[in-house]
């Protein structure tokens, strides 16, 4: 039987991610609950949410995380996301998504073509 006093206890994972050119940060695991909260953002939201919890040291309020998003280019934060992804156990439940969204088989109502080989319609050769 699980001890009360643990399932009470804070969890949470924290590490140090470098971001190259910037520094370090120190960031922790998102808890279910901020989870939960964060899927119901859009992406956008979902990503300050992401940034504003996740982010230790340095802590960043809502509004500061929206602007360190905004004044960054376009992949130069990822690392800090890949990881709170990881720490918040969401990696593995994206990579889930992803393959959901596919369709099973080449040629299942994706426009991929059947055969054997890639392109291969089935059909006669053509020239």
């Amino acid at each position: 039987m699980i001890d009360k006093a643990l399932l009470l206890k804070g969890r949470l994972g924290e590490e140090e991610v470098e971001v190259p050119g910037l520094g370090s940060v120190r960031i922790r695991g998102l808890s279910r609950i901020e989870v939960m909260e964060m899927q119901d953002l859009g992406r956008v939201d979902a990503e300050v949410y992401l940034f504003h919890h996740g982010l230790v040291e340095p802590a960043l309020t809502e509004d500061e995380a929206r602007l360190a998003l905004e004044a960054a280019p376009g992949g130069e934060l990822q690392p800090i996301a890949d990881a709170l992804f990881a720490l918040s156990g969401l990696a593995a439940a994206a990579v889930k998504e992803a393959v959901q969204s596919f369709p099973g088989q080449p040629g299942e109502e994706s426009g991929v073509p059947r055969g054997e080989d890639l392109g291969d319609d089935g059909g006669p050769p053509t020239a």
